[in-house]
Parts: structure tokens; sequence; C-alpha cells
């Protein structure tokens, strides 16, 4: 090679290089972000937040976008094991009803900034994930504790859920990892609770246990009612929770006594379909 090539290749290498450097190639992180990034996480949070519509998202979803899960589904997932984080889906806590968001409570901060540097650049349903670092003392923690009680005080029937609502007493101060616990032992609730919107107004709790016999329904009543517009919202508690998953998935989207009025909406609280 001549030296007139040699000093071109040259040229077009050095320009490679500036050019990677300065970030702009599709699919890597610019410098600035990186450094953003690492003044983030200098805090000691162990928390992340994602947003999304879908209320139906599980654990092995945010699992399932680090690299080497991607790259081989059936792999280890290295630092990743069962206990490294817990999700929590982000719940109103007087209705129940899902606010758009989830909670990734990891172990430790260490962990947490693992994850989150390592599923920069995954997906989740084709859309770029985006997690947000929730700093100490965001309030997530108290409104995620009334919700949990609340929730306990309706599986064990109306008349303990509103007197619940009533007190509104404070709830004490709970660490993150004592949230990882209270949320543990929620799963089973949620796992026999479903909410149902559009039942007809009128109904009575035995008429609706009496309407689903063939449910092993423990207790129902309405949460959420308004005579001007009709519309209803109702807590559901089974004893089963796969019959709390048969009615979801045999009556969501069924219009009540074939009336196009009461076109049932079913939401399980666990999430599943």
């Amino acid at each position: 090679m001549s030296c007139l090539g040699i000093m071109s290749a040259r040229k077009t290498v050095s320009s490679v290089l500036e050019y990677l450097k300065s970030g702009k190639v599709l699919g890597t992180r610019s410098p600035q972000i990186l450094q953003s990034e690492k003044s983030i996480l200098k805090n000691e949070s162990t928390a992340l937040r994602y947003k999304s519509y879908y209320p139906s998202l599980r654990k092995e979803d945010f699992i399932s976008i680090l690299p080497e899960r991607i790259l081989a589904p059936k792999a280890d997932s290295g630092y990743m094991s069962d206990d490294t984080f817990q999700l929590v889906k982000c719940r109103d806590p007087k209705f129940f009803q899902f606010q758009d968001s989830y909670i990734l409570l990891f172990r430790d901060n260490k962990a947490m900034r693992k994850y989150y540097e390592s599923t920069s650049l995954s997906r989740i349903f084709k859309v770029r994930v985006k997690f947000n670092i929730l700093p100490k003392n965001d309030g997530m923690i108290p409104v995620y504790s009334r919700y949990a009680k609340n929730l306990e005080s309706a599986f064990q029937g109306g008349e303990s859920y509103f007197k619940s609502i009533k007190e509104e007493q404070p709830i004490e101060d709970l660490s993150e990892q004592d949230l990882i616990l209270l949320q543990k032992s929620v799963i089973p609730i949620e796992e026999r609770s479903a909410l149902i919107w559009n039942l007809p107004i009128q109904l009575k709790s035995h008429n609706i246990m009496d309407k689903f016999w063939f449910y092993d329904i423990k207790h129902c009543f309405k949460l959420y009612w308004d005579t001007q517009t009709g519309k209803t919202l109702h807590y559901v508690a089974f004893n089963d929770p796969v019959d709390c998953l048969k009615l979801k998935r045999n009556f969501h989207g069924v219009n009540f006594d074939d009336c196009p009025q009461y076109k049932l909406l079913v939401e399980t609280l666990n999430g599943e379909c």
C-alpha cells in the first residue's frame, strides 16, 4: 500500500472513532446521558419505577429483558436470583385500581444499579424501557402500606373495609425491605381478589353470589356506585384463586344478562389474564 493509501486509511479510522465518541450512533447512549446517570446512581435508592398502561406484566417480563436472557432465554441470569427484586403493582389504596406504574424493589443498591445499567437498551413489547430511580422517601411506601391495609380489610368483609377507610390512621414508617415483606404477604390476597365494573346498581351482594354460584366466592360488595350514571365497581373475594381467574376469563367483556348497558370489565388484582 502506498503512503497516500495508508494516510487515507488512518484518516478514515480516526474519523470513525471520533464519530463513535460523539454518541450519535443508533442503539448507543451518549456520554452526557451516561454521566447524568452516574450522578443519579450515587444515591442509595433500591427501587425503580416503570410506567406502563398494561396491567398484566409479571416479574418474569422484567427478568427476560436482561441481555443474557435475550440472547439465551433459558440461560441462568447470573446475579439475578428470585429474591434479587420484588415486583409491586401500584394501585389506588381506596378502590384498588391499577395506576399505570410498577415498582421494582431490589435487595440492595448494587443489584439495582446492575439491573438499571444492564437493561438500558432493552425492550418490553417492542417499547424501549425507561426506568426512573426512586429517591428515598418519595412517598410510595405510605401509599402502598395503605393499599395493603385496606385490601386485607376488604378480604375480611365489607364492614371491615369501610371501617378501615374511615379510620385513615397514620401508617407506620417502613423501610423498603419491610415493604418487600408486606408485598409478599399481600400476594395470596391479590390472587383471590377481583374487581368488576358495571354490574347493575340494584343488585345486592347475595344476588351476585347467587348469579355466580358456580364460583367459590367468599363475599362481595360495592366499592363505588353512581346513581346518576348507574356505574358500579364491586370487590369480589374468592376462597380459591383458580375460581378468581376463571371468572375473569369467562366474564370479562361479557354483557351481563345480555344487556349491552352492563358490559362487564373484570380485573384480577394479581394481574393474571
